[in-house]
């Protein structure tokens, strides 16, 4: 015997199915544009390592985006990449907006900055610069270099002397800095890699080149960057990680960079 439900019966229940499939895309809609309560500050993503904030090295399990003011978090299906983040700077920093000397000192000085969980930032600036105009790429070009800082400071990855502190400690962590000017001889202070305070301290002290509050490979390279400027120690930072140095002793640039011997000196104190 054949049962038949009453009109109504069925249309009530096709109404049923409509209301949980609107729900449905609406919950799932609202999932890919919004983050879910209580993680404003971080990560949105969904299943699958690396779904909290956990520094540059981490990678994402799929379907998630980042909170733009948390440069911890590693995008879905974004890594940090040294060998991607020198092909973009290389390619699009180039003339009077180099920010490394060369091709082999990049991926040394991405390394120290990705072992120090510092990579994050200048890697995002170097992703962007395919999608700058060329006239445009100065200020993201100093940011995505070694230097970091451009003007507006908010606007770049850290300050110059961070930068030199984090390259010194991870290039140069046996070298001393010269804590006083240079007289009749110099006044040994801590490295960089055991007192980082003192190395800002003493950092912050050096002068920059005149109107320039930033730094590319130009500014450096001696003779132009001759003189007790953050940006001549930047560039023998990137000249020592690339140079012939012991088991026990940094390169020689090292004691540039730190200020003890030629180019990079402190005043002659009389």
């Amino acid at each position: 015997m054949t049962r038949t439900l009453p009109q109504g019966h069925n249309a009530s229940r096709r109404d049923r199915r409509r209301s949980v499939l609107f729900a449905l895309v609406s919950t799932l809609s609202f999932a890919s544009c919004d983050a879910p309560f209580g993680f404003e500050d971080g990560y949105y993503g969904q299943g699958g390592a690396g779904t909290t904030p956990g520094g540059d090295s981490g990678t994402s399990g799929g379907g998630g985006t980042c909170n733009p003011n948390d440069s911890s978090c590693v995008p879905s299906g974004r890594e940090i990449d040294c060998v991607r983040y020198c092909d973009e700077v290389e390619t699009n920093c180039t003339g009077a907006n180099s920010v490394y000397e060369d091709s082999s000192t990049c991926p040394k000085i991405c390394a120290v900055f990705e072992s120090a969980n510092d990579l994050r930032c200048r890697q995002d600036k170097a992703d962007a610069l395919s999608n700058t105009f060329p006239t445009d790429r100065v200020a993201e070009c100093q940011a995505a270099g070694p230097g970091g800082q451009t003007a507006p400071i908010e606007s770049g990855c850290g300050t110059l002397c961070e930068a030199y502190c984090t390259l010194m400690a991870g290039v140069c962590p046996r070298t001393p800095l010269t804590s006083t000017a240079r007289g009749t001889g110099v006044a040994d202070g801590p490295t960089a890699s055991s007192d980082p305070e003192e190395c800002l301290r003493i950092c912050n002290g050096l002068s920059q080149l005149p109107n320039k509050d930033s730094y590319n490979a130009a500014d450096g390279r001696p003779p132009t960057g001759d003189g007790n400027t953050v940006q001549c120690r930047l560039w023998h930072i990137g000249a020592a990680s690339v140079s012939t140095k012991s088991a026990s002793t940094d390169s020689i640039h090292c004691e540039h960079a730190a200020g003890r011997v030629d180019n990079c000196l402190p005043s002659i104190m009389p």
